[in-house]
């Protein structure tokens, strides 16, 4: 799921696209850094320690200033984050 939000200032215009991570959660996609599977994450690990991990957590995301869980599967994000609306040309 998707939000774009145009912003007119002036003669210019600027788009920020959100993706959203699941429950009240969205960011913006041009602050992610990485989206890692914590399924494969938490049992590949073995020198990171995840403290109170819920079993509904099924993503990572980190940005450039902190890192968010995400019960939604990496790959799905990976998609909603590959799904964006391009823009070609704005006058």
């Amino acid at each position: 799921m998707f939000k774009m939000v145009m912003l007119l200032a002036h003669d210019e215009v600027m788009i920020f696209l959100f993706i959203h991570l699941g429950g009240n959660q969205m960011i913006r996609l041009s602050d992610v850094v990485a989206i890692i599977d914590a399924v494969g994450a938490v049992k590949s690990s073995s020198s990171i320690h995840f403290p109170n991990l819920d079993e509904d957590v099924k993503s990572f995301i980190i940005t450039t200033s902190q890192i968010y869980t995400s019960p939604i599967s990496s790959n799905t994000l990976l998609k909603r984050s590959q799904s964006g609306i391009k823009v070609v040309n704005v006058l």
